[in-house]
């Protein structure tokens, strides 16, 4: 059962250790987890209320440098012999303030720690709440999330949970919208709005509430300009995609060109007689006319019915020379 001098207690330990009086902190420290151990070993909210978590929070941070084997030595010592009585369950509370306190000691081992822990307290949201933490540490804003919106389904009138959460969507929120991933964005905002419209109410609600609209307002803005940078890369693409084209149709049609004028000089200088001639200069005119519709057609023209084409006047003169060209062929 739950005494309030359980919260001051450990006060008193963190002020020794804050003293460097190590010696005096560890045996009331060993005093503090018999009694615990017996009164609130298994997770249970009211048994475990929130200002003294967060002083367990406060303790396992001490050890961030300090060296922690004798609360550990001693930590274990005490999980063994309560694992081993006739409440073992009642060792849970001993492995919550373990994992805080190594924790924050092996930050680079918590998470493979915490999962063994986890096997053995699925129900605990200490233990998922100090895993979030890690996650949201090392960017995995998803995992991070999963984690606090698990704790906020075993506990969902702990108001700290909920601002974990909100905290870790916001985050993952503005890391999107840096990145210019706006739809994933815009699914954070949307669970965010479900998350609030389900769950149970609470005092504080009104606040994430309020946040979730700004960063909704926010998105809209942002989902505005990409929409105008959009349309404006899209016509800078069909700009530059015109321009392209034009340039390898001039240098198609200047190639043509030359290259009629040179075989026409040919032509000329053969031993062709005029007729022939006449008739093969006729037919390379109407072959370079043919060839730059072709070219107008390839690199001018988009169309959504290819169809399309057989409903232009260029397209028929096309036709009406290349017939042309086929009679000069056989008269």
């Amino acid at each position: 059962m739950w005494k309030d001098n359980f919260t001051q207690e450990l006060q008193k330990i963190i002020d020794l250790i804050n003293d460097n009086d190590e010696t005096t902190a560890l045996a009331k420290f060993i005093l503090y987890i018999e009694e615990i151990s017996k009164e609130i070993g298994k997770y249970d909210a009211t048994n475990w209320p929130v200002p003294w978590r967060k002083n367990i929070y406060k303790f396992g941070q001490l050890f961030k440098k300090s060296n922690h084997d004798n609360f550990i030595k001693e930590l274990d010592a005490k999980i063994e012999i309560v694992k081993a009585s006739a409440n073992p369950e009642n060792s849970e509370v001993l492995f919550f303030i373990k994992s805080e306190i190594e924790g924050n000691f092996f930050e680079d081992c918590s998470l493979e720690n915490l999962k063994s822990i986890i096997k053995l307290y699925p129900n605990n949201p200490e233990f998922r709440n100090t895993q979030a933490y890690f996650l949201l540490e090392n960017k995995n804003y998803e995992k991070a999330a999963e984690a606090y919106l698990l704790t906020n389904k075993i506990e969902p009138k702990n108001e700290e949970y909920v601002m974990h959460y909100f905290n870790t969507n916001y985050a993952y929120f503005n890391n999107l919208v840096r990145r210019g991933e706006i739809k994933k964005a815009r699914e954070i905002v949307e669970k965010l709005k479900k998350f609030f419209k389900e769950k149970e109410p609470l005092p504080s609600d009104w606040l994430w509430k309020n946040h979730t609209l700004t960063m909704n307002d926010r998105l809209v803005d942002q989902e505005t300009i990409k929409e105008k940078i959009d349309k404006i890369d899209s016509h800078i693409e069909r700009k530059t995609d015109s321009i392209k084209n034009q340039f390898i149709s001039i240098i198609g049609v200047f190639s043509a060109i030359v290259a009629f004028i040179i075989t026409n000089v040919n032509i000329a200088i053969s031993k062709l007689s005029l007729n022939d001639a006449l008739t093969l200069m006729l037919a390379m005119g109407i072959i370079l006319i043919i060839f730059m519709i072709v070219i107008s057609e390839i690199f001018y023209h988009r169309r959504e019915n290819s169809w399309n084409i057989f409903g232009e006047a260029k397209t028929w003169i096309a036709i009406v020379l290349i017939v042309i060209l086929v009679l000069i062929r056989f008269l």
